[in-house]
């Protein structure tokens, strides 16, 4: 047994044998054990202890001290203040009591231990799969080194690092810095606030309860967010995040992730690439995700997503969701509610569902799609396909610039439809009841349109251009507009439109008592000549309207089916019957057909899906009577 009491610089080497070697004062001694398991006990400050060989017990406090366990499986005890505890070969083990002091495990696997009353100590596991525990104070860095390490934090305010290998780290109640390093690594947060960052490839990282930061680098990483208002962060692709309950910040890159929002308000973020399935989740998420094939789905809550690039598809639920399209091809399914849905300059598909939507084709040929009451639909620039399938009504529809088609597959009451500029096809055809549609309003602004409606009570509006207006219902009325048009009506009271100025007409009517009337800008109707001719086989009657000798436009009535247009009205409310005018006209055997043959041609089709030319009745109907019309489409209608 060796004892320094005092002075300075002493040294004492306990040889062989299990021996006891202690420096109770003084500063500076030199302490070495031999070989042997031998007891170093030292409070002298700058003081250097070497156990040697055997097994080893040393502790030593002061500070600026340091102590090597040398060969063997030591047990090293170390306090004060900036002392060093270097393990040495073998499997030690090392406790640190102290302040700023350092822990140097070795290549062997080794236990590094902060205990209570610790604080800003270094503990470093080196190589070997090491086990390095922060059971007490904060401010402590445990680095694992390389090899298969497992560092845990039972006190909170430490910092874990795994350093290489394939780690576990668990973090305590508090707020704790967790580091993966490379390797594939198990990480767990713990209940705080924790900061969880990984290297490599297959981590899994849990925040558990708290407000924790994770991010992970490389493929195949779980990240699990838990309880808390977390931030998740992955972006080399094929990473599965959940940001479980909280409000969270979820941001991916690369290919093929997975993301799960989980409950709360998240915001979800997936930087170019292609093929990520990310699902928001209870609560009002924000999510914008690029690239090609993603896909944002079970969104619940009132959400807003944007989408770029190509192929996206976004479907959320039964919330109020805002829902943005920029690039080509995308898919939005806004579900139920009164959603927002924007397409953006590409050809998209957008779904408004049930609820009051608002949608914005933008440019590109779009295919929109929405149901029931209160909808605000514009198709935007390019070719667009805008359908209702359902019920729908107090709907307002403007096809916007090119060649649109607006369908109304279900029955309807109350909506506005424009196909604004472009060659567009409008068609409300239930015929269910009288009732199933009426009093909608159908214009077909400016082009060469062809409108077709069923129903009662609704008012066709064909506008600039050689339109086409064709009524399957009852008591609706057609008004061909500017242009050549063509006015074909049902077995009800239609009433035809005919503006002077605005060219030349062709009606065909299946039945009814109908009106033609007349409308211009005209001081006094007594100065307006009617020109009346008919055909020698009773085929038609053509009314050619004049002022003063300038022609104003005419009308011709197709009369080979048997149907006359009843009433002619003007725009001064003066009435003629159209009888009394067929009866008077000027009969002629043959009659120029040229011009509205030519545009019958391009919008009229066959039973047999191609253009007929012929006579009138052929051009204008395949259907041989009113019921042929409404009851049978193959025949009865033109506009698929």
């Amino acid at each position: 047994s060796l004892t320094a009491v005092g002075g300075t610089g002493h040294m004492l080497d306990g040889g062989t044998g299990d021996d006891v070697v202690r420096a109770t004062g003084g500063s500076g001694h030199t302490l070495s054990g031999g070989s042997g398991n031998d007891t170093l006990l030292s409070v002298a400050s700058g003081s250097t202890l070497d156990g040697g060989e055997g097994n080893d017990y040393i502790s030593f406090a002061g500070s600026n001290s340091t102590a090597d366990g040398g060969t063997g499986n030591d047990h090293i005890a170390v306090a004060g203040d900036m002392n060093t505890a270097n393990a040495g070969e073998g499997e030690d083990l090392i406790d640190v009591y102290g302040i700023n002091a350092t822990a140097n495990g070795d290549a062997d696997n080794d236990t590094l231990i902060t205990k209570a009353g610790s604080a800003n100590n270094t503990l470093n596991g080196g190589e070997g799969s090491d086990v390095l525990t922060a059971e007490g104070g904060q401010g402590n860095v445990l680095n694992g080194g390389a090899g298969a390490d497992v560092l845990t934090a039972i006190v909170g305010g430490n910092t874990l690092d795994g350093g290489d290998g394939n780690d576990s780290l668990t973090g305590s109640s508090g707020d704790d810095t967790l580091i993966g390093g490379w390797g594939s690594d198990v990480i767990n947060g713990g209940a705080g606030d924790d900061a969880i960052t990984a290297f490599g490839s297959s981590n899994v990282l849990d925040g558990e309860a708290g407000n924790d930061a994770i991010a992970a680098s490389g493929q195949f990483n779980t990240l699990n967010g838990g309880e808390g208002n977390d931030v998740l962060s992955a972006y080399d692709g094929v990473n599965t995040l959940d940001g479980g309950a909280g409000d969270d910040s979820i941001t991916v890159g690369g290919h093929y992730n997975s993301v799960q929002g989980g409950d709360g308000n998240d915001d979800i973020t997936a930087h170019y690439g292609t093929g990520s399935h990310i699902d928001g989740g209870a609560g009002d998420d924000t999510v914008s995700a690029s690239g090609y094939w993603q896909h944002v789905t079970d969104l619940e809550g009132n959400n807003t997503v944007n989408v770029y690039g190509t192929a996206n598809t976004v479907l959320t639920g039964d919330g109020n969701d805002v829902l943005s399209s920029s690039g080509e091809g995308n898919v939005l399914n806004a579900g139920d509610g009164d959603d927002v849905l924007n397409g953006g300059s590409g050809s998209d598909i957008l779904i408004g569902g049930e609820g009051s939507d608002t949608i914005n084709g933008g440019a590109g040929n779009d295919f929109i799609t929405a149901d029931d009451f209160g909808n605000i639909v514009d198709g935007g620039a390019g070719s667009d396909s805008i359908v209702f399938d359902n019920y729908s009504g107090y709907n307002t529809v403007n096809g916007g610039d090119g060649n649109d088609a607006i369908h109304f597959n279900g029955s309807g009451n109350f909506n506005t439809v424009d196909g604004g500029a472009g060659n567009d096809t409008i068609v409300a055809d239930d015929n269910s009841s009288p009732f199933s549609l009426m009093l909608n309003q159908f214009d077909g602004g400016s082009g060469d349109d062809k409108i077709q409606s069923g129903g009662l009570a609704n008012t066709l509006d064909g506008g600039a251009g050689n339109d086409t207006l064709v009524s399957t219902g009852i008591d609706n009325q057609l008004d061909g507009g500017a242009g050549n048009d063509v006015l074909a009506g049902g077995a009800g009271n239609e009433t035809y439109t005919f503006n002077l100025g605005d060219g030349s007409d062709a009606i065909v009517d299946l039945g009814g008592s109908d009106v033609l009337q007349v409308n211009g800008d005209v001081a006094d109707w007594s100065n307006i000549d009617i020109q009346a001719t008919k055909g020698d086989d009773g085929s038609f009657l053509n009314l050619m309207f004049s002022e003063g000798g300038n022609q104003l436009g005419d009308v011709t009535i197709d009369l080979a089916n048997g149907s006359m247009v009843e009433t002619l009205r003007m725009g001064d409310g003066s009435e003629l019957s159209v009888q009394d005018i067929y009866d008077s006209a000027l009969e002629i055997s043959t009659v120029n057909l040229d011009a509205m043959s030519a545009s019958l041609d391009a919008v009229l089709d066959g039973p047999d899906g191609t253009s007929e030319t012929g006579d009138l009745m052929e051009m204008v109907f395949a259907a041989d009577n009113a019921s042929d019309f409404q009851d049978d489409p193959a025949e009865g209608e033109f506009f698929a």
